[in-house]
This record gives structure tokens, C-alpha cells and sequence, in this order.
């Protein structure tokens, strides 16, 4: 697993949960791994880098163990703020805005529906939500085309 891999299954975990204990949590976030001291540091430079960016905060508690009998240590991170209120802006330059309205306009007229038609000059997060429905669009026909499941995301073969 890579750091970029790590963010994106970090990001999923922090939908619904707003702190994170490696030696409790590691398994909601990598279920399967063949290497799991290599993921663990994917994750925790995953982690570390958001609390470097102030998106998580450390905190480093101890706590009696029953099983144990003895106290022990836990490093939690927590999220600053729920994770849906972290909105984000994005710069695009002028060829990007261009290339955008494009795809977006020209999926429009082969789907003959100008509803969503895009703005070269105000790209906006419904442009980018435009791009990404007909990117899942395509993705599911080539699922198809390929024979896997189209309701997977995981490329499970049809029987």
C-alpha cells in the first residue's frame, strides 16, 4: 500500500468514525494484507501527515488493560472537525476549464439532455460531479464489455 492508497482508505474510515487507533482500527481499514507491518507504515505516514497539516490532532493516553493488568499506552487521532465539513476549492487554469467544459458539453449532446451543460469561464463542483457521473458511466460499460460484475468495484467476474 502506498501513502496516496492509505489517504484514500483513511478517508473512507473517517466518514464514519472520528478517531482512529492504529492497533484497533487497522483492520476496518485494510481488511486484507500480505504485508502488514509495510501497511501499517503507509498508514501511520498517512496519518502523520495530516496531523502536520491540522486536519487530525494526537493525543497519547494510557489505559488499564483487564486483560493485561498493567497500563498501556494509546496513540488515538482524532478528527478536528466532522470530516463533511471539510470543504475543499480547487484551481483550474484556463486550458483545464476549457477541457472540462468539453467533455462535459460533448457528453450532453451525445446524450441529447443540454440540462447540465458546462461554463468554461465558471467551472463549479456541479461540473465536477458532471465529470465523475460520466466517468462511472463509462466505467460501468466497460465493466460490461469486460464481463465483471458492473455493480463491483472490486472486479469480481460474472458466473
Amino acid at each position: 500500500m502506498t501513502v496516496f492508497e492509505a489517504y484514500s482508505k483513511l478517508w473512507d474510515f473517517f466518514q464514519e468514525n472520528d478517531s482512529f487507533v492504529m492497533e484497533e482500527d487497522f483492520r476496518k481499514v485494510e481488511l486484507i494484507t500480505i504485508s502488514p507491518a509495510r501497511d501499517k507504515a503507509a498508514v501511520q505516514s498517512a496519518l502523520d501527515s495530516w496531523t502536520k497539516d491540522g486536519f487530525l490532532t494526537k493525543q497519547v493516553q494510557e489505559a488499564w488493560s483487564k486483560e493485561l493488568k498493567t497500563n498501556e499506552t494509546k496513540v488515538i487521532y482524532v478528527l478536528k472537525k466532522p470530516i463533511a465539513t471539510n470543504d475543499q476549492s480547487v484551481s483550474v487554469n484556463s486550458n483545464m476549464a476549457g477541457y472540462i467544459t468539453k467533455e462535459i458539453n460533448n457528453f450532453c449532446e451525445l446524450i441529447e439532455d443540454k440540462t447540465d451543460w458546462s461554463d468554461p469561464t465558471d467551472i463549479t463542483q456541479k461540473d465536477v460531479l458532471n465529470i465523475l457521473h460520466i466517468l462511472n458511466f463509462y466505467k460501468e460499460k466497460y465493466r460490461e464489455e469486460i464481463g465483471l460484475d458492473p455493480s463491483s468495484d472490486h472486479g469480481e467476474k460474472n458466473s
